[in-house]
């Protein structure tokens, strides 16, 4: 080669392939690529749960007090009530092939007992008043007859004193013989029945009195006897009062609405039986709004805040038709759920302890075919919660961190 360097046709090159310096540039591109897709590339980590819509004020289950038929339905899914507003009325009647409608035989029974027990009020009241008008009467003529036997008390007294003074002063003439011992036998026998009169009239006295007292006590006792007795017969009418409530209510109850707010579920029909005790309609208090709850695995509940955004999927609205749905975070429970608690949710025991998540909603309506549609309390809910965003580039050297981080602890330990 040195030998031909001098020749006309000037130096030799050596011309490496085209093809490898286009596979290197190829390289370099994708290299840096993948690179600024790492650094700038973003994933967010999300965890899978489920649960169920329910309302902020908590929900309203109206049950059957007793069991019967629907025979009116006053009220529609979704519509708003007032306080007191009639919802629906249950009929109890019962009719017997010998009796026909027990429930209108017992009530016509329990009403003439009312009347009755009225009536008796009414009496007892008219002879109570009677005894004491005859009371009072019989007290008046026993003070009048008080009146008399006083003024004949103080003349007796006087003629008892004036016989025995008489008879004092002709004691001694009849032993001068001025008077004889007949006249003196007969002034001491008028003495002796004067004083016997004023006796008996303080006896009369005595006794009248004694009646007055007792005409008293007895006019004073009237009232506490009639008293007791119109407490009995008003106890009695509150009895006969509480069966036909007992009885219209086993006849024909109406649920009427505790609170106002917005009928959410209608479980029966006009015609339909209902069971004693068996839930009838939901009411969703007014200023409630529903919210997802949904339980979440203590593994990744640490991870979870307040404000994270949650991709909700309704079972009702299936999102490859309807799309999905969004809220955040809006409350975690401090402690993990008790296994009663998770059972009463879910009706199967956890396999790992669970947090409750309130999530509230972005939108309480879903668009489905062209119109808004409310979404309802109960309905099951799938949730993807979007915890920690980090660069793909820290997701590929996580595990490296990792080590880096135990080994230089170990070093310090």
């Amino acid at each position: 080669m040195e030998a031909k360097r001098g020749e006309w046709l000037g130096s030799i090159l050596i011309a490496a392939p085209v093809s490898r310096w286009a596979w290197a540039l190829l390289a370099i591109t994708f290299a840096t690529a993948l690179l600024l897709f790492l650094m700038l590339g973003h994933y967010t980590r999300r965890e899978a749960v489920s649960g169920q819509l329910v309302p902020t004020a908590g929900l309203l289950t109206l049950s059957a007090s007793g069991a019967g038929l629907v025979t009116r339905v006053w009220v529609r899914d979704g519509q708003k009530v007032k306080q007191g507003e009639p919802l629906i009325e249950i009929s109890g009647e019962q009719n017997s092939v010998a009796l026909g409608d027990t429930h209108a035989l017992v009530s016509q029974q329990l009403e003439a007992q009312r009347i009755r027990l009225q009536a008796d009020l009414e009496t007892q009241a008219l002879l109570s008043s009677q005894q004491a008008t005859a009371l009072r009467d019989k007290a008046a003529l026993l003070r009048a007859q008080l009146d008399q036997i006083a003024g004949q008390l103080a003349i007796q007294e006087k003629q008892a004193d004036s016989a025995e003074a008489l008879l004092e002063r002709i004691k001694p003439l009849g032993a001068k013989g001025y008077v004889s011992a007949f006249q003196i036998q007969q002034q001491q026998t008028a003495a002796y029945d004067a004083q016997a009169q004023y006796k008996a009239l303080l006896r009369q006295e005595l006794d009248t009195r004694q009646l007055l007292d007792a005409t008293q006590q007895q006019l004073s006792q009237i009232p506490l006897d009639a008293a007791t007795k119109r407490n009995g017969t008003e106890r009695q009418l509150a009895e006969v009062s509480q069966s036909v409530a007992q009885n219209e209510a086993l006849r024909a109850v109406v649920i009427r609405a505790p609170r106002d707010g917005v009928v959410s579920a209608i479980l029966f029909k006009e015609g339909q039986m209902v069971a004693a005790g068996q839930p009838v309609l939901s009411l969703l208090p007014s200023g409630s709004v529903l919210q997802a709850q949904l339980l979440v695995p203590s593994r990744a509940v640490g991870f979870i805040e307040p404000g994270n955004r949650v991709v909700l999927r309704y079972a009702a609205f299936p999102y490859q038709k309807f799309g999905q749905h969004f809220g955040k975070v809006a409350e975690i429970s401090r402690s993990a759920l008790t296994t009663p608690e998770v059972e009463a949710l879910t009706g199967r025991q956890p396999q790992e302890p669970l947090y409750r998540i309130q999530v509230a909603l972005d939108s309480q309506r879903v668009m489905a075919y062209g119109k808004p549609e409310a979404v309802k309390p109960g309905m099951a809910v799938d949730a993807d919660i979007l915890m920690e965003k980090r660069t793909l580039l820290e997701w590929v050297f996580e595990p490296l961190y990792g080590i880096a981080h135990h080994l230089w602890g170990g070093e310090h330990g």
